[in-house]
């Protein structure tokens, strides 16, 4: 069952990310040129949100393995530390406030001090 929960949510993840433009992962880090706010790009951010509260979630009920989580984390993190993702939070929270523990994990990710600065993670040739 854990493997087709797994696959499950690989897929899922696969197709978010195919209905993003390249020029979204491009500029998703620059604080200059934020996409601008539009139905289409608060669609796929709740799409976002979603599969990582479902994700977050199936972690905690141990459906999501300790080291598969901590694998997939620091992308999760960079992400939701990225300006795109800290300005569409403030407008998508209320819809997962029934689950009090993911918006902390998330508010606890946007707002932690020290965190470093984000880059543009390096591409290989």
């Amino acid at each position: 069952v854990n493997t087709q929960i797994f696959l499950a949510l690989a897929s899922q993840y696969d197709d978010l990310l195919g209905s993003s433009s390249a020029g979204f992962w491009a500029g998703l880090y620059s604080e200059n040129d934020l996409p601008e706010r539009n139905s289409e790009l608060t669609t796929w951010m709740l799409r976002y949100y979603t599969h990582l509260a479902l994700t977050f979630v199936l972690h905690e009920f141990g459906v999501v393995p300790g080291k598969l989580w901590k694998l997939n984390l620091p992308v999760m993190e960079r992400r939701l530390r990225s300006p795109v993702f800290i300005r569409e939070w403030k407008f998508l929270q209320n819809e997962f406030e029934h689950l009090p523990e993911f918006t902390s994990f998330v508010s606890n990710i946007q707002h932690r001090k020290g965190a470093g600065p984000l880059s543009t993670p390096d591409i290989p040739n």
